[in-house]
This record gives C-alpha cells, structure tokens and sequence, in this order.
C-alpha cells in the first residue's frame, strides 16, 4: 500500500512540474506575442526552450534554440566554419580554469544567459537523434559537412 501511495504520489508531482513548465510556455509566448520588437524576445525564446527542455520535448527545444539564435542576429555567435585552432584555444583556456570557471563579477543580463541556452541547444545538434535539426542548421548557415561538428564544438567550448 504504502509502495502505491509513494507511486501515485510523485506521478502527481511530476504532472504538477510538467504544468507549471506548460504555463511557463505558455506565458512567455504570449510575452513574445505582444513584444515583438523589444529586445527581451531572444531571452524569452531561450526561456520557452529551455523549459521544454526541462519536460522532455527535446526536439522543440533544439528547433526553438535554432529561432531564438535567428532572434538574435549576432554574427559571431551564428553558425559558422571556425578553425581548428580557435576550438583547441577554448579547449586550452578552459582545461586552465580546471573545470571551475574563474571569478567572475560582471555583471550577466538576459542576453548573456540566452546565449548560454542557445549554446547548451547547439551542443545537442551533435547527438545522431537530432540529425534532421543539424542539416536544417547547416543547410540555413552554409556549414559543410566536414565543418558541422567542428562548429559545433566551438559553442560546447564557448559557452557550457
């Protein structure tokens, strides 16, 4: 009895976080719907991405991450050939910090969070199960096929 109870019991809780991230996107599209123009759009795609995310709707998340990277039109964080020397650079300077990242008291706005969401998206485009998701990428950014994991690495070092 008390095994069923236990049971029932984080089903619902489970359902209750699947809720609470459902209205979470259903709030921020809205705030997309109305301000479309306003700066905070990126962050609150990455928002909505990350949330799906966080249920399980992972192939969503990864095409939500590729829009909120349109939304936000920078071109040295857009997909692109990056050479093998600038990744083995990120690699050397974050083997530096000994996997903790140095002090940092800057401070981080909504963009800078965003970017990190994006990044952590663009990492997953590496996994074979998200392989429709990668050629739209690289078809979108003219990445050749040779380059694609290359680039890819580059946000991994970048910004997780």
């Amino acid at each position: 009895m008390f095994l069923l109870t236990c049971n029932f019991f984080i089903r619902n809780v489970q359902q209750l976080d699947i809720g609470a991230f459902k209205e979470c996107v259903n709030s921020l599209s809205q705030a997309i719907a109305y301000g479309k123009d306003t700066e905070k759009k990126t962050y609150w795609l990455a928002l909505i991405g990350y949330a799906r995310f966080s249920y399980g709707d992972f192939f969503s998340y990864v095409e939500i991450m590729i829009k909120a990277m349109e939304s936000l039109n920078e071109a040295a964080f857009s997909p692109q050939v990056r050479t093998q020397g600038t990744v083995d650079k990120l690699i050397r300077e974050y083997g530096e910090f000994d996997d903790i990242p140095p002090e940092n008291n800057a401070s981080v706005d909504d963009l800078d969070v965003a970017r990190l969401l994006i990044a952590f998206g663009m990492t997953r485009l590496m996994q074979e199960v998200f392989l429709t998701q990668k050629e739209a990428m690289q078809k979108q950014y003219n990445i050749p096929d040779n380059e694609v994991q290359r680039t890819l690495q580059w946000y991994r070092c970048k910004y997780t």
